[in-house]
């Protein structure tokens, strides 16, 4: 036996005491708590082996199937100023579970996790496109598209920002304060990460 099972077993003699004594010893009046024991250990490992077959089914599907959308305004967008208004991207590039909808502009998680989602808005020369980012309604964060002090080129302004939801979460784009969004240039998008 070499040095190094002789401390391994040592160290579990003097860990566990007699107990592991009389299981190693292999003495017949303890072999029905060896039994007992190798039975508790399987019940462990083939749960343990359920959890993560669960969890692999559950990562192929979504690694084969990625939930993500893509979303843009068809026509330029004029709403009130001062009036927090939903933006509407009412054309789709690709929506991988039509999740988005694109007569709400509102994008529904069709699982749990945490996504990324981007919007891109472009605003004319004296106009301002301010908007956020609502998850169930509640404010997540904040995009500026503040092109009014300029008299000359259109401004793009980008967001992007993860955000963590349950399935069923509602999450859209809504003005805070702005009067044009560039048709065709102005975009909503998400994906999911994890």
């Amino acid at each position: 036996m070499s040095v190094a099972k002789l401390v391994f077993f040592i160290s579990l003699t003097v860990c566990h005491g007699k107990r592991f004594e009389r299981l190693i010893a292999g003495s017949p009046e303890f072999s029905s708590e060896r039994v007992s024991h190798l039975e508790s250990v399987v019940q462990n490992l083939t749960a343990t082996v359920q959890q993560l077959t669960q969890r692999l089914t559950t990562v192929e599907k979504f690694n084969s199937n990625p939930v993500y959308f893509s979303a843009y305004l068809t026509a330029t967008f004029t709403p009130p100023r001062d009036q927090h208004t939903n933006v509407l991207y009412n054309g789709l590039h690709f929506d991988s579970h039509k999740a988005y909808n694109p007569s709400t502009g509102y994008f529904t998680a069709p699982v749990s996790g945490l996504y990324v989602f981007s919007w891109e808005n472009l605003t004319a020369p004296g106009k301002v496109f301010d908007t956020e980012l609502l998850v169930n309604g509640i404010r997540h964060e904040l995009d500026n598209c503040n092109n009014e002090g300029s008299t000359a080129g259109y401004l793009s302004c980008t967001q992007v920002v993860p955000v963590k939801l349950n399935a069923g979460d509602l999450v859209n784009i809504r003005t805070t304060y702005g009067n044009y969004a560039h048709g065709g240039w102005s975009s909503f998008s998400g994906w999911l990460v994890h």
